[in-house]
């Protein structure tokens, strides 16, 4: 399945996965200073390390390159950014009701009985850091560009020729908007009631406890049991700012996810996500070649995330978490929103993008332009159901870098869910022949697209969007 790796490519592979070691040690908060590899250093390794590489390492290894160029130029005004944000939220009690706005304004806008303080110094940090933020990015895109376009090559996880994003993006808003809907209805109850929301973040704690969270995932995701034996799981150290958990890898075949602390259900959700998503790459083929075993845009992995939430949407199995029947629905119709928002969001991000002024924008680097913060505002509130000020709506939409592997992978995921029901029926995650079609897919590595899965083994998403409706409505 794979190829001699020549020392050369070896070395910079090594130092590829030095500076990931280095990465994760700076976002714990371990190092002060982000590591930094400039993009003529590694051009100069890469240039050693292509001769005679097999077409699909070669494209990865720039990939590889590529993405260590962009951290290394993005990392210092996102820390200023980050430590900004900390410093305005520790302040005067905020941290304690950022994580319940937060989550708010994820799945159903600032309630109105909140004086909106907490929202007003996150607008206010926005305002402070977003411009520097964007333009940074910017500059860090036509860096990593320089890699790419030294070392041309058509990297193997990369959409059809035929994918447009901007059509998919309107597609997947279109077509789950009234999901969206019913699940807002769902989650929140006609009259919008805030404890009803407040129940997915914190409460009840004894169901939900960051404390044996690891354990109660592991047993929910029986079929990715085989990549999770190489996951390691970590405690954050950092006040819970965040629900959400991250998944890192520094090694070949060797993830390690970053778990939150708190965030009740939504954190058990978040770390599902990362479990699947962390697993998948741990299951890449030791045969690979090394540049292969571990996937930069990882498209599948990512698909393998949102397909373990799949679990969480089952009312029946989360009777046991419940103490109510209003609650366990209210549960599934939160993990359904879960899935399908980060799906939305990454659509209106490209829409963003793709409506940005193109008269002021592009010099001879393919120097991208910026979007407007009006257009943001419209396209979270489309994608969310939620009205954000216009700095932090931008920001929200504008300062991830993976929107458009999200896009693919919500979409491939949706197609995936469709075809698995048709094959194995409506709890397909709880049967065992669905376990080595994963499998297999796993072990391509950074090989195959979610596309490629999607067609193989999903259908057409828009069926079963309508036959999710009428489970939820």
């Amino acid at each position: 399945m794979g190829t001699k790796t020549s020392r050369a490519a070896e070395r910079l592979l090594s130092v590829v996965f030095q500076f990931r070691e280095l990465w994760l040690a700076f976002v714990r908060g371990e190092l002060e200073t982000p590591p930094y590899l400039s993009a003529s250093r590694l051009s100069e390794m890469l240039g050693e390390a292509l001769d005679g590489t097999e077409p699909q390492a070669h494209s990865a290894l720039v990939a590889h390159a590529a993405r260590v160029v962009f951290l290394s130029e993005v990392a210092p005004s996102r820390e200023a950014f980050r430590s900004g944000f900390r410093q305005r939220m520790r302040t005067g009690g905020a941290t304690e009701s950022l994580l319940n706005e937060r989550a708010h304004a994820y799945f159903a806008g600032f309630p109105e009985s909140e004086p909106g303080n907490v929202l007003q110094r996150v607008e206010s940090v926005f305002e402070e850091h977003l411009d520097g933020l964007l333009r940074t990015a910017r500059h860090a895109r036509i860096e990593a560009s320089k890699v790419v376009r030294a070392f041309p090559s058509r990297h193997p996880d990369i959409p059809p020729e035929a994918y447009d994003p901007v059509a998919e993006a309107e597609r997947l808003l279109t077509v789950t908007q009234p999901l969206l809907e019913a699940l807002h209805e769902r989650v929140q109850g006609r009259a919008r009631e805030p404890g009803r929301l407040a129940f997915l973040v914190s409460t009840p704690p004894d169901f939900f406890a960051s404390e044996g969270r690891g354990r109660r995932v592991g047993e929910a995701l029986q079929m990715w049991r085989a990549g999770l034996e190489r996951v390691r799981i970590e405690q954050t150290r950092a006040p819970d700012l965040d629900f959400r958990s991250h998944v890192f890898v520094a090694a070949p075949r060797s993830a390690r996810i970053r778990q939150s602390r708190g965030g009740g259900f939504l954190g058990e959700l978040s770390l599902a996500q990362a479990a699947g998503h962390a697993s998948a790459i741990a299951s890449a083929h030791p045969a690979l070649d090394p540049a292969l075993q571990l996937p930069v845009v990882g498209s599948v992995a990512r698909v393998s995330g949102l397909l373990a939430l799949a679990r969480f949407t089952d009312a029946k199995w989360l009777k046991p978490f419940s103490d109510a029947q209003r609650n366990t629905r209210l549960l599934a119709g939160g993990a359904e929103a879960f899935a399908l928002i980060q799906g939305r969001l990454a659509a209106a991000a490209t829409l963003a993008w793709a409506r940005a002024p193109k008269e002021n924008a592009y010099g001879e680097l393919g120097e991208l332009p910026l979007p407007a913060s009006d257009v943001s505002a419209t396209l979270y509130l489309r994608a969310t159901g939620s009205e954000l000020p216009p700095a932090t709506a931008h920001g929200a939409l504008l300062l991830g870098t993976r929107f458009p592997h999200i896009l693919r992978a919500s979409i491939a995921s949706l197609r995936l869910r469709a075809g698995l029901r048709e094959r194995f029926d409506e709890d397909w995650y709880r049967n065992p022949r669905v376990e080595p079609i994963l499998q297999t897919a796993f072990q391509q590595g950074g090989r195959e697209t979610a596309e490629e899965l999607a067609d193989r083994f999903g259908a057409e998403f828009e069926p079963f969007v309508e036959d999710r409706l009428d489970a939820v409505g």
